[in-house]
């Protein structure tokens, strides 16, 4: 399974800002500089904690994410379904159109033509006391059902073909390997959790969401555990595939 980025050529959820980019800094959603480099203030759920945010002297920030973009998988036009919550302002823009989205709620906007410029989403105001967060962005047809079916079924289709997946590149393998001082993605307490917005940061997908693929696609999990991976861990691990994957499917255990 390929690394799960904005710019992949398929979708596996239907809430697409599941696979969006981290948030890219800059003073007003378009620049002048387009990514100022500096640290966005995050909480643990991983959304700015208040914009605009300052660092030192710098002009105030806001912060946007890339969705789609550069993607060769043809994503639909239609309308599109933004859902957010807290007391902030969210825009979407390049091939969005709609908004401004003041407040927390349900709203749609519209992509009309599919230019692989994707869909740019920036959090232009989100108050300290109550920020943006939970942000889903649910493609045209699954408004009503992205809870119950969270995931594409065109994705789980092309799985169903295969006995066994490898989900090397869903998984934070490598990316512990390039950074021996990040232990987030090996520890279990600090792993992606299923409910996080981001399935698609060095740290990986969610074990849970891996399982619940190989279920609904009836294919076999070959897994890959983190070299770094403490005892707990393997132990939290084998105590979720033991209860949430189906006993029929075999685990392909690499290490």
């Amino acid at each position: 399974m390929g690394v799960l980025r904005y710019w992949i050529g398929y979708t596996p959820f239907v809430d697409v800002y599941k696979s969006a980019s981290t948030w890219i800094p800059s003073a007003g959603p378009f620049g002048p500089i387009w990514d100022t480099g500096l640290e966005v203030p995050l909480g643990d759920d991983g959304y700015p904690t208040q914009i605009p945010f300052t660092v030192g002297n710098s002009e105030p920030q806001t912060v946007k994410a890339l969705i789609l973009r550069d993607t060769v998988w043809e994503y639909p036009t239609g309308t599109y379904t933004l859902i957010f919550e807290g007391n902030g302002e969210v825009m979407v823009n390049f091939d969005a159109i709609g908004g401004p989205f003041v407040g927390g709620g349900t709203y749609t906007f519209q992509v009309p033509d599919a230019t692989k410029e994707g869909i740019l989403l920036a959090i232009t105001r989100s108050e300290a006391s109550d920020p943006v967060r939970n942000i889903r962005v649910i493609l045209p047809g699954f408004e009503d059902k992205y809870q119950t079916q969270p995931y594409h079924p065109d994705f789980i289709d092309t799985l169903d073909d295969f006995s066994v997946t490898r989900f090397s590149e869903w998984l934070p393998v490598n990316t512990s390997l390039a950074d021996p001082n990040d232990l987030a993605p090996t520890i279990w307490a600090t792993r992606t959790k299923p409910n996080d917005g981001l399935q698609s940061t060095e740290n990986g997908v969610a074990w849970e969401h891996i399982i619940e693929i190989s279920n609904a696609a009836d294919t076999s999990p070959w897994i890959t555990i983190p070299h770094k991976a403490d005892d707990d861990y393997v132990r939290q691990l084998a105590t979720l595939l033991r209860d949430t994957l189906n006993p029929n499917l075999k685990i392909h255990l690499e290490y």
